[in-house]
């Protein structure tokens, strides 16, 4: 991690049997040498990421230390919204119309194409940060700014359907599901970001 390890609360160092600092944990370097350090000591069975924005880093040291776990491609479909609609869509799983974008024009072709709401937001996002609910052609101006799409940033476009959210996530050991997780947003994400004086909830049905 990043902190110092004499920084640490009392109630998590009292668990750890060691710690190894790295001054940013996106950085493939510097986690490469830290995960050797380890192996240089001792067996390391997993180097897991907890947060979206180091689950590539994190892919990438996997591969270079071969530790068991989620290759960089594999976890490119995750973390890249648009290649994981291309990939869902190659394999038969219905998802929303979307493209990555790189131009306005790309954005107005594809708002006209499909229609409108759309959605703009990063590819590579998380908890709908830099999402934009676009409802008219003439609205996309502070999207296309914020996102960075005006700038030549590539983003995802994504057709916008009125739905309920929930997801369903699984723990599964050589190969067999454990323990699933059926499980649903109130509100929607989108709505729950945009208005922050609402308290959203997380309700697991399956339990």
């Amino acid at each position: 991690g990043e902190p110092a390890g004499h920084e640490l609360p009392h109630h998590i160092s009292q668990h750890l049997d060691g710690w190894e600092q790295v001054h940013n944990v996106t950085d493939e370097g510097a986690l490469y040498d830290a995960v050797r350090r380890v192996q240089a000591r001792e067996w390391v069975d997993r180097l897991e990421a907890t947060i979206e924005s180091h689950m590539l880093a994190a892919a990438r040291v996997r591969e270079a230390c071969t530790i068991p776990g989620l290759n960089y491609q594999q976890t490119l479909y995750c973390r890249d919204k648009t290649l994981m609609k291309e990939f869902m869509r190659e394999h038969g799983i219905p998802v929303a119309a979307s493209i990555a974008a790189e131009s306005e024009a790309a954005v107005v072709t594809f708002g006209r194409e499909h229609g409108y709401p759309i959605i703009l937001k990063p590819r590579a996002g998380a908890g709908a940060e830099r999402t934009w609910k676009i409802d008219r052609e003439e609205d996309l101006g502070p999207a296309l700014q914020d996102t960075g799409v005006a700038f030549g940033r590539s983003v995802a476009v994504e057709e916008f359907i009125e739905g309920h959210e929930g997801f369903y996530d699984t723990l599964t050991v050589n190969g067999e599901i454990r323990h699933d997780f059926i499980s649903h947003y109130f509100p929607g994400v989108l709505e729950a970001m945009r208005h922050r004086w609402i308290s959203p909830l997380i309700i697991c049905t399956n339990r």
